[in-house]
């Protein structure tokens, strides 16, 4: 028997009192700045910058010298170009626009044919983890950024378990619509027959637990057939397995 991980993360600006606010145009929503977020997958960071979009603020990631990943506020001091549309060299990062070079911590530590290097020469870091297969950036208050509240994905890295890379998905929706979506497993067996759904699923009760720091919605499924996505991508031959769904929502 063998077993599957899925897991989905609900949380897409400015922050406010320790909130991050967005809006459509319309409608303002707020999701919590102190929280990790998943910001990429661990094998897009490699000798080149990732730029990204947490919370309405442009970041930019990269790996340093030893492979650690860092990330910075996406905007060079000097001119305001963003740090993404540069390149790595050595560890740090070097502007596209006059070759400025910050280290991982944002400080500026290289500024071409002249050796003063201003002191208010630095942009923004944000707190790294590296988990899962993920790369977790905190969007809040640094001191606050605790390793150990990052959501556990059971079973990961156990024997007997794999983890099937989906990738990404696009939704042109409202965030609350989709939020409201992922929270409700149920809906699977029905609306995705043909990809994530599995029949026999319909007959499992979904959990749905409440911590201090996210809602969790989730349902175990034991010696199943494989979900037809899961089929598409291994070759489980005639065997069932395992199958976690998890779906976290942050709620402080």
């Amino acid at each position: 028997m063998g077993g599957l991980l899925e897991g989905h993360r609900s949380l897409p600006g400015s922050v406010v009192e320790g909130k991050a606010v967005m809006r459509d145009g319309k409608t303002e929503f707020k999701f919590p700045s102190n929280y990790w977020y998943a910001a990429a997958w661990s094998a897009e960071i490699g000798d080149k910058p990732l730029a990204r979009r947490l919370l309405g603020e442009p970041v930019v990631l990269f790996r340093q010298s030893g492979g650690r990943v860092a990330a910075l506020l996406d905007r060079c001091p000097h001119r305001l170009v963003p740090l993404s549309m540069g390149v790595c060299v050595e560890g740090n990062i070097r502007c596209a626009y006059h070759g400025l070079e910050f280290d991982g911590t944002g400080r500026c530590v290289r500024v071409p044919a002249q050796s003063l290097i201003p002191p208010k020469a630095q942009t923004r870091s944000f707190p790294v983890l590296e988990r899962y297969g993920l790369i977790w950036l905190w969007m809040g208050d640094p001191a606050l950024a605790n390793p150990a509240s990052v959501p556990k994905v059971e079973k990961y890295g156990e024997p007997g378990w794999d983890l099937i890379d989906g990738g990404y998905q696009h939704h042109p929706s409202n965030v609350l619509n989709i939020i409201e979506n992922l929270m409700d497993p149920s809906h699977t067996t029905y609306v995705h027959p043909n990809t994530i759904g599995n029949p026999l699923s319909s007959e499992e009760a979904v959990t749905t637990t409440k911590t201090d720091e996210y809602i969790v919605a989730y349902r175990w499924l034991e010696n199943t057939p494989p979900s037809p996505n899961d089929l598409r991508r291994v070759d489980f031959g005639n065997g069932k397995v395992d199958r976690g769904q998890f779906f976290y929502f942050g709620s402080s």
